[in-house]
């Protein structure tokens, strides 16, 4: 190449490598980023609905809890006084503040109840025999005395619906949400019969539930999650609804559903998820969430823009950071070749050649000036070869000298990391804390002897694996059978492997072998671990065999393509050295296998 050729050939191709290698890593990345954001909501969707239908439940559970309580007491007090029912009631409704109204009516229409007004007073009522069979409602004074407050002729209890709607169905009933006159608050009603030790009805009782609170609470989490939240019943009525978003919506509302549904509407695709309340009442309520992707898919194209800004900054330094190199890089080549040329002129003199050889590098030089100018300085750089050889000779040497002080030097600074993680894990109270620590030290530890066996022995590109994976099992046998024990058996052919695959063989096995201790011999008093490493075919095969109890062959799939730490480990190891793994398991134990080509 000329100077301008081979600098414009050189500075094209990183040019042309450097855009590739940013325009694929920008891709991934925004490929990430956007499986990130599908996880992330998919994991908000599900939250917030359990969220939800945790806090509605626990809203409903504990309220009508007060029914079983006032159940027991009217069925196992037979002389209890109604007069004295109202002023038991009120001192519920004290400890009840999201409870309205608290009331019983007895099987021979007498009738008492406590009732919270809006300034936050309570107004007691009465009926039956005492009061002409009207519905008195007076107020405590001060001093003890009553003062009537309003009257309503011909009150039965027995003929309310709560009352009926509890006798029929025998547990406790829920009304539909309805809005109390005297104070304008939204209820619903859970009415509960009560019985004689005989059998026969005695009465109902029942609470009126105050929705304001939970009904606040939903909507502060719609708001929150801006999307909507609809708790209904399956015939179709609302009975809350909290939405930061198109009341439409609700019409799409899907039946309850152990799974999370994208729905396109209006052109908008939301997240929902369905679910069915299951509390201390027998009801027909779903609790449905929805959530729309754009309100997050607004914070990924956000990141995917300052990504692209960044990228396009990097791309321009590296372009010039290229160019700056292809010229340090193109600038001594030539001065290199001019010194070359001089170098074979003063040798010339001391050399002598045939007239055919003369001839011959004329005819060379003439033709082509750099190979001419090459050709005239080897003849000069021969005299200097022999020195040169011994040069490099001594030089190999003190590079082997070199490598295995590196080699070990490696092998001792990763033996005090492993040293200092278990330091460090010994010092700790947390066990899970402990345990990632402590799997750390073996896998530094394994790293640590791939290095100790390289510059123990007569190769430094190569580990020979047998050895290696003899003493990484006596290591690994004498660290975990603290805990029972397990004998761990090695049948390796003589392979040697270089040490960008004898290393991630090494952190396959370490995660391998630990899974096994942790999970293969639940329940069993001893075990053993056989591990194997097979060369056919220009193939290896490494493989993992334990004898303990194994586990569902249906979950082998899920397991093996799992999204947890361990597994994603070991995918990402398998895939360096290019791999593949398979997964066998059943009653006998667990088999683990992977094949990796040889190069």
């Amino acid at each position: 190449f000329s100077r301008g050729k081979l600098k414009r050939t050189l500075f094209g191709s990183f040019a042309i490598l450097l855009v590739i290698v940013f325009a694929v890593s920008w891709f991934f990345n925004a490929r990430g980023l956007r499986a990130f954001s599908d996880a992330s909501l998919h994991d908000l969707t599900d939250r917030s609905s359990r969220l939800v239908f945790e806090k509605f439940s626990a809203y409903v559970d504990s309220n009508v809890a007060l029914l079983e309580t006032n159940r027991i007491l009217f069925e196992y007090d037979r002389d209890l006084n109604p007069d004295k029912l109202p002023e038991l009631f009120a001192k519920e409704l004290e400890t009840f503040t999201t409870i309205h109204i608290i009331s019983a009516g007895f099987a021979d229409g007498e009738y008492a109840e406590a009732q919270r007004m809006e300034d936050g007073t309570i107004r007691y009522g009465r009926a039956g025999k005492e009061t002409g069979g009207a519905l008195v409602w007076f107020r405590y004074e001060k001093d003890g005395t009553k003062t009537e407050l309003e009257r309503r002729p011909n009150y039965d209890p027995r003929t309310r619906p709560w009352y009926q709607s509890a006798l029929s169905a025998g547990h406790i009933a829920l009304s539909a949400p309805y809005t109390i006159i005297s104070t304008g608050n939204k209820v619903i009603a859970a009415s509960m019969p009560f019985y004689t030790k005989a059998g026969a009805v005695r009465g109902v009782i029942t609470v009126d539930l105050l929705l304001d609170d939970i009904e606040k609470t939903v909507q502060g989490l719609a708001k929150e999650f801006h999307g909507y939240i609809l708790i209904r019943e399956k015939a179709g009525s609302s009975v809350i609804v909290a939405s930061q978003g198109d009341p439409t919506l609700y019409s799409f509302a899907p039946e309850p559903e152990d799974r999370i549904k994208t729905l396109i509407v209006n052109g908008e695709p939301y997240r929902f998820l369905t679910l069915e309340y299951q509390g201390q009442i027998t009801t027909s309520w779903l609790i449905t969430v929805a959530l729309p992707e754009t309100a997050f898919r607004g914070q990924l194209y956000g990141t995917l823009s300052g990504l692209s800004v960044v990228y396009s900054i990097a791309l321009v330094i590296f372009f010039l950071l290229v160019y700056g190199i292809v010229t340090a890089v193109d600038t001594p080549i030539h001065q290199f070749t001019a010194l070359v040329s001089r170098l074979s002129l003063e040798a010339q003199h001391s050399l002598e050649f045939s007239n055919e050889e003369e001839t011959l590098l004329h005819t060379i030089a003439q033709r082509k000036t750099e190979l001419g100018s090459l050709a005239r300085s080897f003849q000069g750089l021969l005299s200097e070869l022999q020195s040169t050889v011994q040069s490099l000779q001594q030089s190999l040497l003190d590079k082997d000298i070199l490598l295995k002080e590196v080699h070990h030097r490696v092998k001792n600074n990763l033996q005090v990391i492993a040293s200092l993680l278990h330091l460090e894990a010994d010092g700790l109270e947390d066990e899970t804390t402990r345990t990632i620590l402590f799997e750390l030290e073996e896998k530094v530890y394994a790293m640590s002897m791939v290095h100790e066996t390289v510059y123990s022995s007569d190769s430094f590109s190569a580990v020979p694996m047998n050895t290696y994976l003899s003493r990484l099992a006596e290591s690994l046998e004498y660290y975990h059978s603290l805990q029972i024990p397990v004998y761990i058996s090695v049948d390796a052919d003589d392979v040697r492997l270089p040490l960008d695959r004898a290393i991630p063989c090494a952190l396959i096995l370490v995660e391998l072998v630990t899974n096994a201790f942790k999970y293969a011999f639940k329940g069993k008093t001893e075990g053993h671990i056989h591990i194997t490493l097979k060369g056919q075919d220009r193939f290896y095969t490494l493989s993992v065999q334990d004898d303990g109890c194994g586990f569902d062959p249906k979950d082998t799939e899920r397991i093996q393509n799992g999204s947890g730490t361990g597994s994603v480990i070991m995918q990402a190891l398998t895939g360096q050295i290019k791999g593949t793994l398979h997964l066998d398991t059943g009653p006998g134990g667990t088999r683990v296998e992977i094949q990796f080509p040889a190069s």
